[in-house]
């Protein structure tokens, strides 16, 4: 009786195990559709070992929402597909599977890599790590807290998705390393942090895009690296911050090119889109690394930033932070700017939402090429470095947004080509001195400005000196200009770019051109004189202003001024600035001279009568002999006849206030000058 009371209850255990290892199901295939191996492999607690596998498709899967162990492979020297879902029939690189093989998988035994290729969906965590020949996919709906290793060398061997957060799972994050000994890796995404690596080797290494919606962190030890490769898109909700890592090694880094990084912000971390991996070799930095883009959406910039080019032809900008730059843009290992090709080629715009503040050397070493702008929305407080032979052929803007912004420490310092290991200083910007006489040649056609920009006077042409002002001749600047004479304009220059919303026919003018008769009231000549200046939508920008005398205007010798109008329609602006109200340009007055040349030979007569006073000018009465005119006043072109072209031309002066309608010498044009030059021309001075 007591044996027969026994065998029940043996029944009792072994139907329990049964029912326990039949939540776990393994199928397999060559070729049409699975059989269900479950039976012939061996199940110990959720682990499942396949002793003695064929070429062919494994799935394994759970029939309950339980977890899976290690699966392992006995002798893998087959070519063998492991899908990890319960309704895969093969691989789907493009979409991750859908239905789960788990609810937490402790991974695949390690070494399995001499043909083993994976695919999973996990409802939960991976726990465990997974090594294998190929890895297409492993798409986690939990968190990856265990390696992913993938050991083909080939350039084929694509790396499709590895995700954390699936299915959108929020807060699910990846803290453990992703690798592949060569190809691609497509997609490494999670919904919360990633603190791991991803590690891309091989000639053809990429990886492609990192989607992370929490923060990218990590210490010393964590890295993003394409070793003989590029990155694509680094994409982060959250914020970017590594420990520094040892020898100054990049924590971000490839050997050919990074497309963009993108972050809230960047607390610190060191970012090489050009780096080979060794530290000790004198050409790590090789030249032809590229960032296409990089910015931060509300925050700082406190990355150590290596490439050799910056900017992309499909990009606005090169560079956007929100907030401060507050490390290095071109910097080598040893802080040394000179050597090693560590000056940057810029292609595309810089903007700085903050202002420029490291902690030590120069904000930024420029090669040649920069021919754009770099925007500071507030202040810049250090050293920003260009190499000389081709210079600054671009803008930096200071004070962007127009909101107490100064230059206020840091040089603009230009360096000649190299010799040797010796980088001569060429030029100097000083921020004691922000209105800086060294012209836009001097620099290699560039400026510096500070917001609302000043008149540049010594880039002018001619130079301003309110002293000893700067001059033309009548002839050289009236049109049309008599034969022989070089046609010259005025150049007014600032040190950033301006434009004016008034219209070329508007009334309202960007600048007021008077000239100053001797104790007289000055005459308003704005009408009688084209300004070309960037006006409302034109394209492009300028920092300059040119005025030349209309058709057919006539002029008089002597002194006028120009200035800005600084309100109202047509005022004359600060450009380029993303304000709706842009500020007006700062005050200024533009001093000139226009010299007479009544002969219209192109010398001033000053200048002829004191070379020959004696036989030009006898007796000497300031005005060459051959000039003097006793003829009829109302000849007023002098050609010896009094007729309709006098009229005309009267008119025309009389109309547009010219002065040389000051018929009467009174110092005004009014109605008196009209009826004295009527009655000439009626009686011809009779």
């Amino acid at each position: 009786m007591p044996q027969n009371k026994c065998v029940p209850s043996l029944l009792l255990l072994v139907a329990f195990v049964n029912t326990a290892f039949a939540s776990i199901k393994v199928e397999f295939k060559t070729t049409g559709s699975f059989t269900d191996i479950t039976s012939a492999v061996t199940i110990s607690g959720t682990n499942v070992t396949i002793n003695s596998p064929s070429s062919g498709t494994y799935r394994i899967s759970r029939t309950d929402a339980g977890n899976l162990g290690v699966v392992t492979f006995a002798s893998a020297n087959k070519t063998i597909n492991l899908l990890l879902s319960t309704s895969a029939e093969a691989f789907d690189t493009d979409q991750r599977l859908v239905s789960s093989g788990c609810t937490n998988w402790s991974g695949l035994m390690p070494g399995q890599t001499n043909q083993v290729s994976v695919q999973a969906t996990i409802e939960g965590n991976l726990t465990g790590a997974v090594s294998a020949y190929r890895i297409y996919r492993i798409d986690a709906f939990g968190a990856i807290n265990a390696d992913v290793s993938q050991a083909s060398t080939s350039a084929s061997a694509v790396l499709y998705a590895i995700q954390a957060g699936a299915d959108s799972s929020p807060n699910q994050a990846i803290t453990s390393t992703i690798s592949s000994a060569g190809g691609e890796i497509r997609l490494v995404s999670c919904t919360g942090d990633f603190t791991g690596s991803i590690t891309a080797d091989g000639s053809s290494a990429r990886i492609a895009e990192l989607a992370v919606q929490g923060n990218l962190t990590g210490d010393a030890t964590k890295v993003i690296y394409a070793k003989d490769g590029t990155i694509g898109r680094i994409n982060v909700t959250g914020y970017i911050e590594y420990a520094l890592r040892s020898l100054g090694e990049p924590n971000i880094w490839c050997r050919y090119g990074i497309d963009s990084i993108e972050a809230d912000s960047i607390k610190l971390a060191k970012i090489s889109a050009e780096f080979n991996g060794n530290i000790n070799d004198p050409n790590q930095l090789h030249n032809d690394g590229r960032i296409k883009y990089l910015t931060t959406h509300t925050g700082e910039c406190n990355a150590i930033i290596q490439a050799s080019t910056i900017g992309a032809s499909s990009q606005e900008f090169g560079v956007f932070i929100a907030g401060d730059l507050t490390r290095e843009l071109g910097y080598n290992n040893a802080g040394n700017y000179a050597t090693n090709g560590t000056w940057l080629t810029i292609t595309k715009p810089i903007y700085v939402g903050g202002s420029v503040n490291v902690s030590s050397g120069a904000a930024m070493t420029i090669d040649c090429g920069f021919n754009s702008i770099m925007y500071i929305d507030q202040s810049l407080y250090d050293d920003i470095h260009f190499r000389n032979a081709c210079g600054l052929a671009g803008q930096i803007i200071i004070n962007a947004a127009n909101n107490s912004g100064t230059w206020a420490s840091g040089d603009i310092v230009f360096y000649g080509r190299k010799s040797d290991s010796t980088w001569p200083e060429t030029q100097r910007l000083q921020s004691t001195n922000p209105e800086y006489t060294q012209t836009s040649t001097d620099l290699g056609g560039g400026a510096v400005g500070v917001v609302p920009f000043k008149l540049h006077n010594n880039d002018c042409t001619p130079v301003n000196n309110a002293s000893s002002h700067g001059w033309l001749l009548v002839t050289e600047f009236k049109r049309p200009n008599p034969s022989g004479v070089d046609p010259k304009s005025i150049k007014l220059r600032f040190y950033g770019p301006v434009r004016t919303d008034a219209a070329a026919e508007d009334e309202f003018q960007p600048v007021i051109i008077e000239q100053l008769p001797d104790g007289g009231n000055p005459i308003d000549l704005t009408e009688s004189c084209d300004i070309l200046v960037k006006r409302n939508s034109d394209p492009g920008w300028s920092r300059e202003i040119e005025i030349t005398g209309k058709e057919g205007r006539g002029f008089l010798h002597g002194i006028y001024r120009i200035t800005p109008r600084t309100t109202g329609t047509g005022r004359l602006y600060c450009d380029q600035l993303f304000l709706e109200t842009p500020p007006s340009v700062s005050s200024f007055t533009y001093w000139i001279d226009l010299l007479e040349d009544c002969d219209e030979n192109g010398v001033g007569d000053l200048e002829e009568i004191d070379s020959h006073p004696w036989w030009v000018d006898f007796p000497e009465n300031g005005r060459l002999d051959r000039c003097e005119w006793t003829g009829c006043s109302a000849d007023v072109n002098h050609d010896g006849f009094v007729n309709g072209d006098d009229y005309d031309l009267f008119s025309d002066w009389f109309d547009t206030g010219n002065g040389n309608a000051d018929y009467n010498y009174d110092s005004f044009v009014n109605a008196e000058d009209y009826d004295a030059f009527a009655n000439d021309y009626e009686s011809a001075c009779q």
